[in-house]
């Protein structure tokens, strides 16, 4: 006879951000379930609504907080990563001694995509479409 091995559970949570965020999600928690409390049990005062007001305003600030400086480091971080990727690149492409051997009033020709090896007609070959009426 074999036993099966019985399935445990096991604690998945990985607790990443800041004590702000589960403070202020336990916060809303709490004042849901009081509010249910108070719904139910017909205890609703004025007193205990700006309470319970009070106390979700709390948590969703502080979950707003947490939220937003979570939202700043990523945004650091991808800046950081980009600054380096530019900084590689300006490496990369910085100029070498071959051509900075060039004379002074020797000027290199750029590659301008899309325009290489095309002719610029002259003026006299554009067509005027500002007084095409005129000719008629």
């Amino acid at each position: 006879m074999m036993l099966k091995k019985i399935p445990t559970l096991r604690w998945s949570f990985k607790f990443t951000r800041d004590t702000n965020y589960y403070f202020g999600l336990t916060l809303l928690i709490i004042a849901s379930l009081s509010i249910i409390w108070a719904v139910v049990r017909d205890a609703f005062d004025v007193r205990d609504f700006l309470a319970y007001f009070l106390v979700y305003m709390w948590g969703y600030v502080l979950l707003l907080k947490s939220d937003f400086e979570l939202r700043v480091h990523r945004l650091e971080h991808a800046l950081d990563e980009a600054e380096k990727r530019i900084e590689a690149l300006y490496v990369i492409c910085e100029p070498t001694e071959e051509s900075e051997d060039t004379e002074e009033g020797e000027v290199e020709e750029e590659f301008i995509p899309g325009l290489s090896g095309v002719e610029e007609d002259s003026d006299s070959e554009k067509p005027d479409i500002y007084n095409e009426w005129e000719a008629y």
